[in-house]
């Protein structure tokens, strides 16, 4: 019931699906950040969390548009350290740890994908000193 009132992929309750129960491919621990999105609360903190769950909760929230999640992920996602002393700040959950440059091959293709204009724009800095065929190859 929660996913047909607030994403826009999942019908909702004016749809009859015969009670036809819907698998995600998503792993649990993806889905339990997607969920925490979902209910009228503080959104789930993700910067401790690894680029690998990151880009997954990123891409599961473009799959099933849930739109109240999509800015929180793609900040996270071209996050950059403003000094070298702030990468060294440490909260509950460990070292905050920049994706660009490194990931921006992958950021960019979840940008260009889910069509986010202000990532497309974030990530594309990030390429001006590599080499096009390496860009395209990945």
């Amino acid at each position: 019931m929660v996913l047909g009132v607030t994403t826009g992929t999942f019908p909702g309750s004016e749809i009859d699906t015969g009670g036809e129960m819907v698998q995600l491919t998503e792993l649990a621990n993806v889905l339990s950040i997607l969920f925490a999105f979902l209910y009228p609360k503080a959104p789930p903190d993700i910067r401790g969390e690894s680029f690998e769950v990151v880009s997954a909760v990123a891409e599961a929230v473009g799959k099933y548009e849930v739109f109240s999640a999509v800015e929180v992920c793609n900040k996270r996602l071209a996050y950059i350290v403003s000094n070298l002393s702030s990468f060294f700040l440490v909260d509950k959950i460990g070292y905050y740890r920049e994706f660009l440059p490194e990931h921006a091959p992958e950021i960019l293709a979840h940008a260009v994908k889910h069509d986010y204009a202000r990532l497309i724009s974030d990530t594309l800095s990030h390429f001006s000193r590599a080499s096009l065929i390496s860009v395209l190859e990945r």
